[in-house]
């Protein structure tokens, strides 16, 4: 204060950063209250709830125990839904298949067909291009399995039509995935038989695309013949794609991994339908390859391409879907073919296999 006790700017400035500092020590306050209040309702939350750790097997009573919170929908098929969740005390993200309810007289026949997916993934997760199985759990009827990774490209099918949809030719981040997906398909393939395993649904809703990364899903059909002589089985399949399915299975005649072969042959040429236009047949708007395969052969062969390496891929493609199993190329001679294709004199120009498989994994 000055000598007539007024107060002096000097006092107003001393007032204000009292104020201002009070200010801020509320504000600091009510941040922390919040904070503790966020981490109250977090405790509460989480309190119930069971951790998930990789390789996990439970058996709940309740599923609201599981730390997952769904985000979306990733989509549906004939026997269950695929969400995509995250699990709240980790934030780490997965794909949770949970199978439909089963209200049929035989429980155990269909714990053992998702038990037979469940081992069948395990046997064959270590592969990075394969879909990874994290957890799974059982809760009455309830059967759910938590999948890594979630794709972040989504599933081929859709990737293809995105690229079609687009107008434009493929990017060279597209060619570069589509490419990849030929000798890094075949070699996922040759594991899987490696492992007397067939998928029996291989399509591109099957494969997904992660981080450039081609990963082969669903094996809720597949077949495993660890305790059998071969692969080979006869009669009516219990379930197939038509459009993608080998002559022998829509015929329920003999059926072994070259089926996988056929299906993986149609795959093939819907990306190279892509990759190069001038390969476009009418056939292949058929409802199921099989009901027109010699036609699509025959067109095929008297395509032109654009670049040599192409031409051979359509030629093998051609051997992937001979329609009389016995003669159609097996998953060691398509390996074969594609490690021939991917050396450095043979083509200079595309990478077929990622180095996971090109160091022969």
């Amino acid at each position: 204060m000055n000598k007539f006790g007024n107060p002096t700017e000097e006092d107003f400035e001393t007032v204000g950063g009292v104020v201002k500092n009070m200010i801020w020590a509320s504000r600091k306050l009510l941040q922390a209250r919040s904070q503790s209040l966020e981490f109250s309702r977090y405790m509460a939350t989480t309190r119930n709830l069971i951790p998930v750790y990789e390789g996990s097997s439970l058996q709940i009573a309740n599923r609201n125990v599981l730390p997952y919170k769904i985000i979306r929908s990733l989509g549906m098929g004939g026997c269950a839904s695929v969400e995509m969740v995250e699990d709240i005390t980790t934030d780490r993200v997965f794909a949770h298949k949970l199978f439909r309810r089963y209200h049929g007289p035989n429980l155990d026949s269909f714990r053992q067909e998702v038990q037979n997916e469940v081992e069948i993934m395990r046997r064959l997760s270590p592969h990075p291009h394969i879909i990874s199985l994290f957890a799974t759990y059982s809760c009455n009827r309830d059967f759910g399995m938590i999948l890594t990774p979630v794709a972040d490209d989504g599933d081929l099918a859709t990737y293809l039509q995105k690229v079609s949809d687009s107008g434009a030719p493929p990017t060279m981040e597209n060619r570069t995935v589509l490419v990849y997906a030929f000798g890094c398909l075949a070699s996922g393939l040759a594991f899987i038989h490696k492992q007397t395993i067939r998928h029996k649904d291989i399509k591109p809703q099957n494969i997904l695309i992660h981080q450039d990364r081609i990963i082969y899903t669903d094996f809720g059909i597949a077949f495993d013949a660890t305790q059998q002589d071969s692969t080979t089985t006869t009669g009516r399949p219990n379930a197939f794609t038509r459009r993608y399915c080998a002559p022998e299975v829509a015929s329920w005649a003999k059926r072994n991994r070259k089926s996988d072969i056929f299906s993986l042959g149609c795959v093939f040429i819907e990306i190279l339908t892509i990759l190069e236009p001038l390969l476009y047949s009418e056939y292949l708007k058929a409802p199921a390859y099989h009901e027109v395969i010699e036609d699509l052969r025959n067109d095929l062969n008297h395509k032109q391409t654009t670049s040599p390496h192409l031409s051979r891929l359509v030629r093998i493609c051609v051997n992937m879907l001979e329609p009389d199993i016995d003669h159609r190329i097996s998953t060691e001679g398509l390996l074969t073919e594609m490690k021939a294709l991917a050396r450095p004199e043979a083509n200079s120009t595309f990478k077929y296999f990622c180095d996971f498989c090109s160091k022969g994994n």
